[in-house]
């Protein structure tokens, strides 16, 4: 309870506990959910009246509050699209590489019963000429 000077006379305010708490609660509420660069300052909250608390403009504090959420979000959307492109990229590239292994390894088995079957040693540089050497070895076996 607190005496209050209003013109030639004083008046009698009382605090309730619950008018204090409500009072409490509220500020605590802005203080968590304060957003940055708002135009009040944060620190301004604590000294805050309960009339100024009643004005504080939260219609404005709860958009820019979604406005840095929501850009909060789409940050992290960013990122995480980006790393699902480079794991993307990464996997086809791998997928890529094991196809040519696979294609080298048949070439390297094809070669080799080639040459087992032929009994000789050749020299073959391209898949045509392979090719064209395992059905000149399958023409002489008919």
């Amino acid at each position: 309870m607190t005496w209050r000077r209003v013109g030639r006379t004083f008046t009698l305010k009382v605090r309730s506990g619950p008018q204090r708490k409500g009072k409490q609660q509220r500020r605590t509420m802005l203080r968590y959910f304060f957003p940055p660069d708002f135009r009040i300052p944060k620190d301004d909250v604590n000294g805050m009246t309960a009339e100024e608390l009643v004005a504080f403009p939260l219609k404005e504090y709860f958009q820019q509050y979604e406005l840095g959420l929501q850009s909060l979000c789409n940050s992290y959307q960013s990122r995480a699209d980006a790393k699902a492109k480079a794991v993307e990229e990464k996997s086809s590239n791998a997928e890529t590489k094991l196809k040519e292994a696979d294609a080298e390894a048949e070439d390297q088995h094809r070669l080799s019963a080639a040459e087992s079957a032929g009994g000789k040693d050749i020299d073959i540089n391209t898949d045509d000429e392979l090719d064209a050497y395992i059905e000149d070895l399958l023409t002489k076996g008919d």
